[in-house]
């Protein structure tokens, strides 16, 4: 049997038709005192109610008085949740605030529901700034706000929160993610929430993360998630921060060297080569020149043989030529070591990773000598 060719479904011993036979409906009002029950069933009767909401305005006042005491339900239902998506769409405020307080203590539970989440993403977009601020009441964990995200989709809802750009509300997430900066920085769920709140916050906001991370700088670089704060920072180049970049690279001083063989924190001090002016980058390079075996050592690092190869283009030609001379000479160290002994704990090659640079300098004093 086709789906079109399915008998009528029996509700409480009336009849509502299948697809063939659903223009025979005409009493609407009837229609709207059984769309908490229909809407559920198929795409069909969804759209079929949905047209009734967008085109019949004088029955909305009964279609809602029908589906609100069955909200939760209809807003996590496959076909239910279009209907209650179209009426906040609509934007029009009464609608959207019975809406809401028949829905808000469930918000997280809906955005943790596969359908439900789409209606808690519009009812998001459409609600006043004071009901917005009710929701996310719903989510912070006020003993410990680090839990207040446990999953990806409750960041999402965070992320989305914050694109409203709502003064109190991102205010009110700026206080407490400061509260716990450094360890939130480095929070799977909350690294993101942090770039997005950078993206949309006010400039003292932004301000105050900026130098809690400057003040922190060795921590937060080189933690697992940590790290791309900082570089967002660096990277960020438009706006309000542009007189603030000096300072990453001041809290940078004496550190350069740590962080270039630190897992993570090598990639903020690729990127503070990379996006810093001329100055910036000069004062990373002169750290790494100053410290004693500096270059070399990180060109035999796994991690620091990154940073070596960002800053190769701009050492001058007798910086290069000593690296060469100086790889080249641990090139021949290492093949005498491992003819030597098959102890790879004393006798570590470490040629697989500078054996790159090395090629790499010779292309550049080539290239120089045209």
């Amino acid at each position: 049997m086709k789906k079109s060719d399915s008998p009528p479904i029996l509700i409480n011993g009336g009849v509502i038709p299948n697809e063939h036979c659903f223009s025979e409906i005409i009493n609407t009002e009837k229609l709207c005192e059984l769309a908490p029950i229909i809407v559920k069933e198929n795409s069909f009767y969804s759209k079929k109610i949905q047209g009734i909401f967008n085109y019949m305005p004088e029955y909305n006042d009964k279609l809602l008085d029908a589906i609100v005491p069955n909200l939760l339900d209809i807003s996590t239902n496959k076909y239910g949740n279009y209907l209650i998506r179209e009426i906040l769409k609509s934007k029009e405020k009464n609608k959207v605030d019975r809406i809401f307080s028949k829905l808000k203590g469930h918000i997280k539970e809906l955005y943790n529901d596969e359908c439900g989440k789409y209606v808690a993403q519009d009812l998001i977009k459409n609600v006043d700034e004071e009901q917005l601020e009710e929701i996310l009441d719903e989510f912070i964990d006020n003993n410990n706000f680090e839990k207040s995200i446990n999953c990806e989709n409750e960041k999402l809802l965070f992320i989305k929160i914050i694109k409203r750009q709502a003064k109190n509300v991102i205010d009110k997430i700026c206080e407490k993610i400061l509260n716990s900066f450094v360890t939130l920085c480095d929070n799977i769920y909350f690294n993101e929430v942090i770039k997005a709140l950078l993206s949309n916050c006010s400039e003292n906001n932004y301000d105050l993360m900026f130098i809690k991370c400057c003040v922190n700088i060795y921590e937060i670089s080189k933690g697992r998630y940590g790290h791309s704060i900082v570089s967002f920072f660096i990277k960020n180049k438009k706006g309000r921060n542009i007189n603030l970049l000096n300072k990453i690279y001041e809290s940078l001083k004496g550190k350069v060297y740590m962080l270039s063989k630190e897992e993570f924190g090598t990639y903020v001090i690729q990127d503070a080569i990379v996006y810093g002016n001329p100055n910036q980058r000069n004062q990373i390079i002169d750290e790494i020149k100053n410290n004693k075996f500096g270059l070399i050592n990180l060109s035999k690092h796994k991690k620091g043989k990154f940073v070596i190869h960002k800053i190769l283009i701009y050492l001058d030609r007798e910086t290069l030529g000593y690296l060469l001379y100086k790889l080249n000479e641990e090139k021949h160290k290492s093949k005498i070591n491992k003819n030597k002994s098959n102890d790879d704990n004393n006798n570590k090659d470490y040629s697989k990773y500078f054996t790159p640079i090395i090629i790499e300098i010779q292309a550049i004093l080539s290239n120089k000598s045209k």
